[in-house]
């Protein structure tokens, strides 16, 4: 018997926390042998609330659910990296448990874009069923499904859910209870087809959000969506898109004028965000499917400028950290970056830290900001 299936079979009923890396299984079809079970380990639950599954590079996805995923029902944490170059996009997820009534946190991703369908996606979060310990049903707490197929499918699941039967509740109506009600972190970066009025929805139904990383949001949905609700903001990385050609709704065509009228309404949003420590504005490619606009494209997005409503920020007495565009310069000026030295450096025990980006709107001017944020310990990472 190899070690890691001893290891397997002496530990996994009072073992909590379990990290398997494929790189240490190096024949692929001994893989279910690691897993082996005999009558001993049979008669005796499963106690994995922690599982960690990487590099399994040789290895279906049916494989590792059915072997190491499906026997886990005490899973408060749930972390799968799918970094696989081939595999069928359908396999199956029906032998998920029916439900998780402890999970917290589920983490899966892929570097190789959609390596796990909206429909698989969908099928596995709605299994996420996590009670409180008054026995109330409570909802996901984080959420990290970068590079997959996550979209409507998924979002309709994270948005609404059933709230199991009790003897007590049998013959009344089934509560409805939302994730979103209870995330507290959600990263879908790279994820193709989540699209803006998808994060729109997030920012106006998650009040308990702390960190939100998605590759981008329109003007038109911020303006025409529901105020935001996420107060409690910590961490933002979020591209505002100012395009012309607005995927997310009816695809429109608008005069920048017009768009750029919009910009004092977006620092207003932000400005709410009162316990930002993180404030990313950068984007990186793939871009939403819904956008007409190529990887290789400058987008237009929020000119960092004190006419444009930069001082509503002034609100942000926490931040820690700014990351503009790397691609592409968003209008700063020396004026800008005075005003970020009095309000974030000068002011207040917490002060601005670091400032990644573009800076200025040519490099001569680039030079200068850079020079001034360094003269205030701020940290700015040198021009080439």
């Amino acid at each position: 018997m190899s070690t890691l299936q001893m290891l397997w079979r002496k530990t996994c009923h009072h073992l909590e926390t379990f990290d398997i890396n494929g790189h240490s299984i190096l024949d692929p079809g001994k893989f279910r042998e690691v897993q082996g079970q005999d009558e001993e380990v049979d008669t005796k639950e499963n106690s994995i609330q922690h599982l960690r599954l990487s590099n399994f590079s040789s290895v279906h996805p049916q494989e590792i659910l059915e072997a190491w995923i499906v026997p886990c029902h005490r899973l408060k944490t749930l972390v799968w990296n799918l970094d696989l170059s081939h595999i069928p996009t359908e396999w199956e997820t029906e032998s998920v448990p029916d439900h998780w009534p402890q999970i917290e946190a589920i983490e899966i991703t892929t570097e190789r874009s959609r390596k796990i369908t909206d429909k698989q996606l969908a099928a596995i979060l709605s299994r996420a069923r996590r009670r409180r310990a008054e026995g109330d049903p409570g909802g996901l707490l984080k959420l990290d499904v970068r590079g997959t197929g996550c979209s409507e499918l998924s979002w309709q699941v994270l948005r609404t859910r059933e709230a199991p039967r009790t003897s007590v509740s049998a013959v009344l109506p089934r509560l409805i209870v939302s994730h979103f009600q209870t995330l507290t972190e959600l990263s879908v970066t790279n994820c193709m087809d989540v699209s803006s009025p998808m994060v729109q929805e997030v920012l106006s139904s998650c009040p308990a959000l702390k960190s939100i990383a998605a590759n981008s949001i329109h003007v038109l949905d911020i303006a025409a969506g529901d105020p935001w609700v996420c107060l409690g903001l910590q961490s933002w990385s979020v591209f505002i898109d100012f395009s012309s050609n607005n995927g997310g709704m009816e695809t429109i065509s608008l005069k920048k004028d017009k768009l750029n009228d919009l910009q004092p309404l977006v620092y207003k949003h932000l400005a709410n965000l009162t316990e930002l420590q993180l404030l990313n504005l950068d984007y990186k490619p793939p871009l939403p499917r819904q956008s007409n606009q190529s990887s290789a494209t400058q987008l237009p997005t929020l000119d960092w400028q004190l006419k444009r409503g930069l001082d509503a920020l002034s609100s942000l007495t926490k931040l820690r950290e700014v990351h503009f565009l790397q691609r592409n310069r968003m209008g700063m000026t020396t004026s800008s970056a005075k005003w970020m030295i009095e309000n974030w450096v000068l002011r207040g025990p917490i002060k601005l830290e670091s400032v990644e980006g573009r800076l200025g709107r040519q490099k001569a001017e680039e030079r200068v900001i850079g020079k001034m944020l360094r003269e205030h310990g701020v940290q700015v990472p040198m021009l080439a």
